[in-house]
């Protein structure tokens, strides 16, 4: 699940929320990622 400010973004399964954050990250989006997990 990705959050922000406490709010969810998106619920997906680890291999597919991959590519999410990457692209999130690209674009300077803030977010949690809940339950933590490496990615």
């Amino acid at each position: 699940m990705l959050e922000k400010r406490e709010v969810c973004i998106l619920k997906a399964k680890a291999p597919k929320i991959k590519p999410i954050i990457t692209k999130l990250q690209e674009l300077g989006i803030d977010f949690n990622v809940n339950p933590s997990f490496n990615y």
